[in-house]
Formats: C-alpha cells, sequence, structure tokens
C-alpha cells in the first residue's frame, strides 16, 4: 500500500486505489463548491498545507476534478515567523498598493479583448484562482484576518509558543472572520522542528524514545494546550455552536513500542474527536481492547468521519457533482454520519 494512501482517504472520504490518489477533491474544496466563500475569504483555507508526505514527496491538498477555483488556499511557511504575512499576502518589494492597482486595471482591459468563449476551463479556472489572490492582496480585512502578530501576548500563551499553537490560533482568527472552512495540519516538518507526529523513532528521525516524544512540550501536550484553546476561545464568542470542530487522523499507532522506541502505522484503531456545530458533548462512542490495539465495538472509518462533517454542514453525501467528462460522481461513495448529533 501506498504510504499516502490513507492521507487521500481521510482528506476526501474515498477510499482510493495507489492510481487514483489525486483524482478525488478534499472535502474541503466540496464543501467550498457547495457552499461557496464567506467573509471574503477562501473558501478553503489549509494553514499551512505544506505537508507533502512520500516518498516520492507529494501534494494531498487538491482540488482534483472540480478545478483550481476551488483549490485550498495554503498559507504555507510558519505563522509564528515575521515573514508568514509578508511571504504570503504582502506585496513584491518595490510593488506598492498603487502600482499594483494599476496593474490589475491593465490586466483586465486586456483580458476584455479575449474571446471568453475560446477559452478552455483549465484557462478560466486560474483566471479565478488570480482573481482570488488579487482580493487577498487588496482586502485590508482579510489581510487582518491572517495577522496572528495582532493578537495580544496572553492569548499566544493560551494557545502555546508551538507550531500546532500559532496554527490554531491562526485558524481561530480565520473563523471569527467568517471563513468557510479552515484545516489545520500538523504537518511534516524536518528542518527547525524536526517533529513530526509519525514517530517510527528510526534512526534517520533523530527522535526521542516514545516515552519521552510524547511528553516534549511541543509534542502531544501543544496539541492538547491548542486544541483545548481553539474550543474554548469559540465556546466564549458564541461561535461554537455554529461551528463544527474536527480532531481528525487517518489511522492510529501501534498499541506496542516498536524495537526503535517508537509506534508504527496501525489502520486498527485510531480516535476523532467532534466539538460544537450541534454536537452533543460527552459521549465516546465505541471501545478498544485493555492495550488499545483492535474494536471491541462497531468501527467508523475515515468516510464516516467526513460523512458526519457534511452532515453537519448539511450537504449530503449522496449526492452527485459532475466530473471533467461530464459524468455524475456521487460525493461519496461509502460512509454514513457518525451519530454524534
Amino acid at each position: 500500500m501506498t504510504p499516502w494512501k490513507p492521507w487521500a482517504y481521510a482528506l476526501s472520504g474515498r477510499n482510493v486505489l495507489p492510481a487514483g490518489i489525486l483524482s478525488e477533491p478534499n472535502f474541503g474544496s466540496i464543501i467550498h463548491h457547495q457552499l461557496g466563500a464567506t467573509g471574503g475569504l477562501p473558501g478553503y483555507v489549509a494553514v499551512p498545507g505544506s505537508t507533502r508526505p512520500g516518498p516520492p514527496d507529494t501534494d494531498m491538498f487538491v482540488p482534483a476534478y472540480l478545478g483550481q477555483k476551488f483549490a485550498p488556499f495554503c498559507t504555507m511557511g510558519e505563522p509564528r515567523t515575521k515573514q508568514f504575512q509578508v511571504r504570503d499576502l504582502g506585496f513584491p518589494e518595490g510593488m506598492s498598493a498603487e502600482r499594483f492597482t494599476r496593474r490589475q486595471s491593465l490586466s483586465d482591459r486586456v483580458e476584455k479583448t479575449l474571446s471568453r468563449a475560446e477559452r478552455a476551463g483549465g484557462l478560466t479556472g486560474m483566471e479565478q484562482l488570480y482573481g482570488r489572490a488579487a482580493e487577498l492582496l487588496t482586502s485590508q480585512r482579510v489581510r487582518e484576518a491572517f495577522d496572528i502578530h495582532a493578537e495580544r501576548g496572553e492569548a499566544r500563551l493560551k494557545y502555546g509558543d508551538s507550531k500546532i499553537g500559532r496554527r490554531c490560533l491562526l485558524a481561530k482568527r480565520l473563523i471569527e472572520a467568517d471563513a468557510r472552512f479552515v484545516m489545520v495540519d500538523y504537518g511534516y516538518d524536518w528542518g527547525e522542528y524536526n517533529n513530526l507526529w509519525d514517530n517510527h523513532c528510526a534512526p534517520v528521525q533523530n527522535q526521542l524514545h516514545m516515552w519521552k516524544m510524547c511528553k516534549e512540550p511541543y509534542h502531544l501536550p501543544a496539541v492538547d494546550q491548542a486544541f483545548a484553546a481553539l474550543v474554548d476561545d469559540l465556546a466564549q464568542s458564541g461561535r461554537l455552536a455554529r461551528t463544527l470542530v474536527v480532531y481528525f487522523t487517518e489511522f492510529g499507532r501501534t498499541p506496542k513500542i516498536n524495537e526503535n522506541g517508537g509506534r508504527d502505522h496501525w489502520g486498527y484503531s485510531g480516535s476523532i474527536f467532534f466539538a460544537g456545530g450541534g454536537v452533543q458533548g460527552g459521549q465516546v462512542l465505541g471501545a478498544t481492547d485493555s492495550i488499545g490495539g483492535y474494536c471491541k465495538t462497531r468501527t467508523f472509518s475515515p468516510a464516516d468521519a467526513v460523512a458526519t462533517v457534511y452532515k453537519a454542514v448539511g450537504i449530503d453525501p449522496h449526492a452527485t457533482l459532475t466530473d471533467r467528462q461530464d459524468r455524475p460522481v456521487p460525493i461519496q461513495n461509502t460512509g454514513e454520519a457518525i451519530p454524534v448529533f
């Protein structure tokens, strides 16, 4: 099995064959397609959207047959750094807002001279993507939503000085600005962090033994702190009731530590958390054996988790879309909503 296949399953809700890894749109793209964008923001924002599982490295954040109009806006970079905003939403050096507006006006006049009837569908999608990028550059409200440096020190401390803390803090700001769909990705960050959730502890990873790794402040404690802060802030602002928060992964980890001191991929059991958006809190659905290895009750798949998200936002997962060949394609071919509501 290709190592990215579970990623495709989790991001699309469709258990594709290895050859079809990039053939299915992320469910964030489908939500954008079905419900539209809100708040002047992209309909699907991926924070940071830079994870490339592999080998070989593969970009899994795709709109597939929906086209580039519904591609995720990937913030890339690191939200905690000063360069984050400048890199993604700032003007290039030597480019002022006035000069950009003049260039945009010239571009619009040139484009109007072309016959739209002769353009390929892919080109139209790219034009829409460029138009969205221009809006991001020129909208002060949108730029402010992405500026986590505007957060007070106490708010930053609440989420934690970690990569996942900064990413969840940015997600909170985007939700407050009425973004339709925001995905926070824990990510594969070799370089500066060498901080992966993929804790095999293989020699090349240079990681601590699992019993130490899970206690590192940037690892499990950071995730716990950031997730709790996000849910708490949404609850205090009154947004949690209409915002579904999902803590989701494609599989669990082996119940036994391997010979290197790590834990490997484990598809037999794992955990998903739902909060807000009409979810009835305090529920635990399902149970495993004493070592957390195998399920003893009904199991739920990534397709079920994605169907649950669709149900929460009012999308029928059995409705059909049209692919590139104008064929009707069901949004999901398997999966039923988990009874969390």
